[in-house]
């Protein structure tokens, strides 16, 4: 390549994997200092927020992403926050409360009160507060006292930092969790989704059971076995996991932008099927955070695609998303077999599928003058990687793919 960019090491895990979390963080920090200044330095939202609080913007407002770390930026909730800045579908106050929630478990100290539009559990971390409209918060490195007003009076949660981690000091109601690499993260049921505050329909599982966490850890073990060097690519930017209905026939997963960070997947099916879907979103989450470091589409084509995935005709943009998806998952299964993984043919049929696949999106996507120099090196990193070769030039339009 003549040229290369830093969201090229978004492209996949071997590409230049000790310049991503680098590269990563930057990002993120961007990304949330713009979303904390849309809502903090907004008078209409300031005042309604003030309106309601005392505290709590002072607080959110005078945070300084530079000195928050990687793993101290995952699971922000970033998406509400733009969410309430741009629609005001989602209360502004509780995006604040959610984010300063967060914030107090990476020791951030501070005390706030807030009075939401209605009654509301604040999350910290897999912590869970009682349902309540109005929510007292006092919280030093080391501790943090709620207290929530609701019908049965009030109800304090209170969370204590050991040096390794947080607990809460009496019995608290708190989400399931998985310990994947080391961290634990939380699990989200049905009844639990108005945490995220992304306001979407999933066919997600009304109860979580311990078996659910178990096929999510059985997961990451098998990451680390058979394709180790996609530990990081997930761990880097999943903070959250929502499971779905599934089984070995079918299955699905979906990342969303206003739940940055939080994959759902399908349970029910096997570790390879269940590592995939982590990989597969993971990839969007990149591509996503990619597109603010580098443009890496410019509107130019205005061509629909044929994709072998969706069966349809998709804007050279869906088709990037997908093939980038495509090739991680490519890198899964070969890296697998590579490791001696031998299951029941799955990983070995896959691969010669999607080769076939990635190949035809390559080529449009090569074709193509909807990418900008930025886009055309991401792409050259993937080709690079999957051993593909160079799609011929095409002189004429029509000897795209493109089906409108």
């Amino acid at each position: 390549m003549d040229h290369a960019y830093p969201a090229d090491c978004f492209s996949c895990p071997v590409q230049r994997p000790r310049q991503r979390p680098k590269v990563l963080t930057a990002a993120w920090r961007a990304r949330v200092q713009r979303a904390l200044r849309s809502l903090c330095e907004d008078s209409d939202i300031a005042r309604e927020v003030r309106a309601h609080s005392r505290g709590l913007l002072e607080l959110c407002g005078g945070v300084e992403p530079a000195g928050i770390p990687l793993q101290g930026l995952r699971g922000l909730p970033v998406g509400a926050l733009e969410l309430a800045a741009e629609t005001g579908a989602v209360d502004p106050a509780y995006a604040l409360a959610s984010a300063a929630a967060h914030l107090h478990l990476q020791g951030r100290a501070g005390s706030w009160s807030v009075r939401l539009r209605g009654p509301r559990r604040l999350r910290f971390g897999r912590w869970l507060t009682a349902v309540g409209a109005e929510h007292r918060v006092e919280a030093a490195a080391d501790f943090i006292e709620v207290q929530t007003r609701c019908e049965a009076g009030t109800v304090s949660l209170l969370l204590e930092r050991s040096p390794v981690s947080w607990s809460a000091r009496a019995r608290a109601r708190a989400l399931p969790a998985a310990r994947l690499w080391e961290q634990h993260l939380p699990l989200f049921a049905t009844q639990h989704l108005e945490l995220l505050q992304a306001h979407e329909r999933l066919e997600s599982l009304d109860e979580l059971t311990p078996q659910v966490c178990a096929e999510f850890e059985g997961a990451a073990r098998f990451v680390s076995l058979h394709a180790p060097e996609f530990v990081g690519w997930i761990r880097d930017v999943v903070a959250g996991l929502i499971p779905l209905r599934g089984s070995r026939t079918s299955t699905r997963s979906s990342t969303h932008p206003h739940r940055f960070g939080f994959v759902a997947a399908s349970v029910g099916c096997s570790p390879v099927q269940l590592a995939e879907a982590l990989v597969h979103e993971s990839s969007h989450e990149y591509f996503a955070m990619a597109e603010r470091v580098s443009e890496l589409v410019n509107g130019a084509d205005p061509l629909l695609y044929y994709s072998p995935l969706r069966k349809c005709g998709r804007p050279i943009r869906s088709i990037f998303l997908a093939y980038h998806a495509v090739v991680n998952m490519l890198l899964l299964y070969r890296a697998s077999l590579a490791h001696g993984y031998r299951d029941d043919g799955y990983c070995a049929h896959y691969s010669q599928h999607y080769r076939k696949v990635a190949g035809d999106m390559l080529g449009d996507l090569s074709r193509s003058p909807g990418l900008t120099p930025a886009g055309r090196s991401f792409l050259e990193c993937t080709r690079i990687q999957l051993q593909l070769p160079m799609p011929e030039p095409v002189a004429l339009a029509g000897g795209l793919r493109h089906v409108g």
